[in-house]
């Protein structure tokens, strides 16, 4: 009888490591993906301030830079 509570207290402990490891994981995981997007949406904004600002662009040409620059 000891040995099978040593046995189911040994599987609980690994089973609450591997529950805490699989959170932090995913903490770390979605707060770097949220990182990663806001870094993408500022670079993005960038091109885009960039390419409206320049004054040699106007109606039809503005347009195609635009288009170009979207992928």
């Amino acid at each position: 009888m000891t040995s099978l509570y040593l046995v189911g207290g040994f599987v609980a402990v690994v089973g609450i490591a591997m529950g805490i490891l699989v959170w932090v994981s995913k903490s770390s995981g979605k707060s770097s993906a949220e990182r990663d997007t806001l870094e993408e949406g500022h670079n993005r904004r960038e091109a885009f301030d960039e390419e409206t600002n320049r004054p040699v662009a106007r109606g039809r040409d503005l347009l195609d830079r635009l288009r170009d620059m979207g992928g």
